[in-house]
């Protein structure tokens, strides 16, 4: 079982912003976001997997493969 780790990191985009805490998760695992629109799930799931990149923090972000299933 592998796991993966993503840095704490903060975005930017106008007046809005997402501050994402360090947190783990592992290849078994399923996750699920919930949250009301422009809350950030979206530009979370970007900049794990590399399609964004943080205004801050997040030195070394890992490479992932991310899958979207709405």
């Amino acid at each position: 079982m592998a796991g993966y780790e993503y840095p704490t990191m903060t975005k930017r985009m106008g007046s809005c912003g997402l501050d994402v805490t360090l947190g783990q998760f592992t290849d078994s695992e399923i996750l699920v976001l919930l949250g009301d629109n422009w809350t950030g799930r979206t530009t979370f799931i970007r900049m794990l997997a590399g399609k964004l990149q943080p205004d801050e923090g997040a030195s070394c972000i890992p490479v992932l493969n991310v899958s979207y299933k709405p």
